[in-house]
């Protein structure tokens, strides 16, 4: 483990020594987003996209591409404003963004009033590298500008715009549950020797401060048991992960949005396949290294945690907010989609560029990878009603 490994775990260490067992939520705060300590806070040589995992954009400029015919579609149909906002959370290096924007230049569906707002902290850092303008400065409106969430949230109240994330929920910190008895427990974070461990494989790393364990305890929170309540019922000793702030996030921008749509882009079930029993060990994995990894507890701050998104979960959020649901499909179907409308399926490659391309959509679109595990939720607020592209079924007769 790294010198900023080791001083995330004594931090760690220290708040459960002061505080007794914490949240899973909290542990996954910590070791994700802890300033100067965590993997996000520290992503680029250290890990991140392309060291430890591969995002879709990072797969071939295709994506991009084929996401911007998307947009493009809900801005024809917002009745082609002027003062079009696209906002990204969850921006990264700027590789989606930079794409579409170059992708809606191209189709003139780019108006010179238009803005793509990216929301990541990466992003000023991949901004400030490329010299792109912040959002304050003047400059092209067609470079994407990053910004703070608050200030996002406003332009989306300033007129029609699309909201985007990919692999953005997947990656907020949850809360853990486990079945016992007909009831949920939480599952939260403690020290060997300070409370009995939970009878899970993935418990008990160890480093400077001892060994972290799981420790099971009731439901304390008013919010927490509401979420628990309607779940379906599962055996003893199923495992589950509920996400509260993607549901809170999916109502702030659901709120923030004056009109137009909302596009989310990341793997994850319907709530009846969630709770299927081959799923009883819970969502939650780590990468590194393209590896998985079953302990949660090692490299703490070097390794990526996510889980996947409940679906269910986003469009109820989204339907209190004002946002209804307009499709919610597989990667494969709303990629090969609009890849038949633009003519990118006909005919044989004719350059090494143009079988890059192919190859890469291959992958993007490959069952049993990127193509079926990853899903594309659409949602919309007084926009107009009807199927987008990208969630008519391509393969239907």
């Amino acid at each position: 483990m790294s010198e900023r490994g080791e001083r995330l775990r004594r931090l760690i260490v220290e708040e459960i020594r002061a505080r007794g067992p914490i949240p899973f939520e909290r542990f996954m705060e910590h070791a994700l987003y802890e300033p100067g300590l965590g993997y996000y806070a520290c992503a680029g040589k250290e890990g991140g996209p392309g060291i430890d995992f591969r995002t879709s954009p990072q797969v071939g400029a295709i994506f991009a591409r084929l996401v911007a015919a998307q947009v493009e579609e809900c801005w024809r149909r917002l009745g082609e404003p002027n003062r079009f906002r696209v906002v990204e959370f969850g921006a990264g290096a700027l590789e989606l963004a930079r794409g579409i924007v170059q992708a809606l230049e191209a189709a003139a569906a780019w108006p010179s009033g238009s803005l793509y707002l990216a929301v990541d902290p990466y992003a000023r850092a991949a901004s400030a590298d490329a010299g792109v303008p912040s959002a304050d400065a003047p400059g092209s409106s067609s470079s994407p500008r990053p910004v703070d969430q608050p200030e996002a949230l406003r332009a989306l109240a300033g007129g029609e715009g699309v909201v985007l994330s990919n692999e953005l929920i997947d990656a907020m910190p949850v809360r853990r549950f486990v079945a016992r008895s007909g009831r949920a427990l939480e599952v939260r974070v403690g020290l060997a020797g300070a409370a009995p461990p939970a009878a899970d494989p993935r418990a008990g790393a160890r480093g400077p401060g001892g060994a972290f364990v799981e420790v099971e305890a009731e439901v304390q929170d008013a919010e927490a048991r509401e979420a628990l309540r309607g779940l379906p019922p599962v055996a003893d000793g199923f495992q589950f992960e509920i996400n509260l702030r993607a549901r809170a996030w999916m109502e702030e921008v659901g709120r923030a949005l004056r009109r137009g749509y909302v596009l989310t882009f990341d793997y994850g079930y319907r709530r009846v396949e969630r709770f299927r029993p081959e799923r009883a060990a819970g969502t939650l994995l780590a990468y590194h290294r393209h590896r998985v990894e079953r302990d949660l507890y090692a490299r703490v701050g070097e390794q990526d945690l996510t889980s996947h998104v409940d679906f269910e979960d986003l469009i109820d959020a989204g339907r209190r907010a004002g946002l209804d649901l307009v499709g919610l499909t597989d990667q494969m179907r709303f990629l090969t989609a609009h890849a038949r409308r633009l003519g990118i399926l006909e005919g044989e490659p004719a350059s090494a560029a143009a079988w890059r391309e192919r190859l890469a959509f291959k992958e993007l679109i490959r069952p049993g990878g990127m193509g079926t595990t990853f899903r594309v939720l659409a949602q919309a607020k007084d926009a107009p009603r009807g199927a987008l592209t990208g969630f008519e079924d391509p393969f239907a007769p």
